[in-house]
């Protein structure tokens, strides 16, 4: 897996980045693009990609179509960090005068 399939467009990113922030939490697809601001339609696309990647795992409840990031998957822990990192970073800005 090259790491331009995992991390993708910015709504990629931005979808993933959600999942990894509650990795236990089941979300539908509904739930990410409200708390993402990105069209359901878009969301459904990524997470099949993903799923695809087997980067989120997918499954139904009731009528639901209900995803998860895939722990298991070895990509999780690398986005984890940036994530994480990232995070790190925008808390930091403007603590330094450098920093812009």
């Amino acid at each position: 897996m090259e790491l331009e399939s995992v991390i993708g467009t910015k709504s990629r990113i931005t979808v993933l980045r959600k999942l990894c922030e509650s990795p236990e939490k089941d979300f539908s697809i509904s739930e990410l693009a409200d708390a993402t601001g990105i069209d359901k339609s878009l969301v459904s696309r990524i997470i099949s990609g993903v799923a695809k990647e087997k980067l989120v795992t997918v499954h139904n409840r009731r009528n639901l179509k209900l995803c998860q990031i895939n722990t298991s998957n070895g990509a999780y822990r690398l986005l984890s960090d940036i994530f994480s990192s990232e995070k790190k970073l925008n808390k930091n800005r403007g603590k330094f005068p450098w920093s812009t």
